[in-house]
Order: C-alpha cells, then structure tokens, then sequence
C-alpha cells in the first residue's frame, strides 16, 4: 500500500505495541506455547543498534531482557547468530559505526533470530539500501525463512520485492485491504 496506508500500524498491532480499534489478531501455530514469539526489523536499522555497545551486545540485548541473564553467557550463541546471517565473528566486537549499512542490517536481523521467533515482521528492511546489498540481504531472509521454518509479515513498497519474497500478497489503503 501507499504511504500512510496502515502498513506500519497493522505491525505495530501484530507486534503488540499497539491495540487495534476493533477486531483481534490470532495466531495459528503447531507449538504448544501460549505465547508465539515474534521479532521486529524496522526499516532504521541504525536505530536498533547501541552505538555505545559493542555488536554482540545489542544483538543479545532481547535474551538478556528475556531470559534476566547477563550478556556475557550469551556470547557464544550471539557469534553463532552472527555466523549465520553471513557476517564474520570478527565483527562480534566492534561498534555499530565500524560496519557497513549491509552489516548493520545484517546485525538487526540477527537480534531478531537470537529468541527463535516462529514470525518475524519486516517494515521497510531494505528501502535503506542500495539495490545489491538489497539483494543479498533478501537473498538471506530467503534462505532463513526455509532453514529456520520462519514466517514473515513483510512490509514494503517495492513490488518486485513483493514479488520476490511474498507467498501472500495484502494490499492496504486507507487502512482496508
């Protein structure tokens, strides 16, 4: 949809930081949980990022918060994440300002996969970025959706990423599909 269609607010609602005006959302998952966890990649993705920690910090940030633990235990499993998004361990101790917006990018997307969510939304994750980090990093979500069973509500204005990355299409104007 276009600007100011609702898009940002249908994931502000999914996410649980806004309540819809009426109507409720329901997921359907396979898992036993009564909380199905979800992550967010925002289209800032600078914002995401402490620019007084080092990387590896902020991406174990939603455990710390989660599991009450201190960073430190976590270390490992963040290297692992960081690994796995495509970026070196190298970069595990290095300031946001030392990485590239397709690190960068790179590094939110691994704070999103570090509690295992089953859903992730994605608002704008690649308006930011030049069209070949763009395809790298939708080449990665790609791979991530199938190895990791991962589901996206994924939001842009780019149709030929729509085209891309949907299984589902939702066209929003004026906030109605």
């Amino acid at each position: 949809g276009e600007s100011g269609s609702g898009k940002s607010t249908l994931a502000r609602i999914v996410l649980g930081l806004l309540k819809p005006d009426s109507g409720l959302i329901k997921y359907f998952t396979n898992s036993k949980d009564s909380v199905m966890p979800i992550s967010a990649v925002f289209q800032d993705p600078w914002g995401a990022l402490n620019p007084r920690l080092p990387v590896w910090k902020s991406i174990a940030e939603p455990l710390v918060i989660k599991q009450k633990r201190p960073s430190k235990i976590y270390f490992d499993k963040v290297v692992q994440m960081i690994e796995k998004v495509g970026l070196s361990s190298s970069l595990a101790e290095r300031f946001p300002y030392h990485l590239s917006g397709g690190q960068v990018q790179r590094a939110v997307i691994a704070r999103a996969l570090i509690i295992e969510p089953k859903l992730i939304v994605f608002d704008e994750p690649t308006s930011a970025l030049d069209l070949s980090v763009q395809a790298q990093i939708l080449n990665l979500l790609a791979e991530l959706r199938n190895e990791l069973s991962l589901a996206y509500l994924f939001i842009t204005h780019d149709l030929a990423i729509v085209k891309y990355i949907a299984d589902s299409v939702l066209i929003l104007k004026d906030g109605r599909p």
